[in-house]
């Protein structure tokens, strides 16, 4: 059986490894890139994928409901990857995100309507 003290000791040594680990948080938010060159709306439901530069780290996460979204990263540099059925697939390549450890970062993306 287990007690409410495991999961606390759990909890505990769970926080400890993320921190150890040098988890920081970046956050943004993904927008359509109008023909003209314009911010157009949020796009909600768009799968990115963080793959670090040596391919030892690969984490994927969907856009909530008003586009945006938060993802935990250890130090380093990434490639983006962002997939939608209505746009243009879009990819940080052959350049990186890099989450540097300085607090909450900010990363937005913006993606191409596909051609009717």
């Amino acid at each position: 059986m287990i007690r409410p003290i495991h999961y606390l000791i759990l909890g505990i040594a769970i926080c400890s490894m993320v921190i150890l680990a040098g988890c920081y948080d970046l956050e943004g938010t993904v927008f359509e890139r109008k023909p003209g060159g314009g911010i157009g709306q949020k796009i909600p439901g768009v799968e990115i994928t963080f793959t670090s530069e040596d391919g030892s780290i690969t984490k994927t996460i969907t856009t909530d409901n008003t586009g945006s979204f938060n993802i935990s990263l250890s130090t380093g540099r990434y490639v983006v990857t962002a997939t939608h059925p209505d746009y243009e697939d879009y990819t940080s390549a052959p350049d990186y995100f890099v989450v540097t450890g300085d607090g909450n970062q900010i990363g937005n993306l913006f993606m191409k309507r596909r051609s009717q």
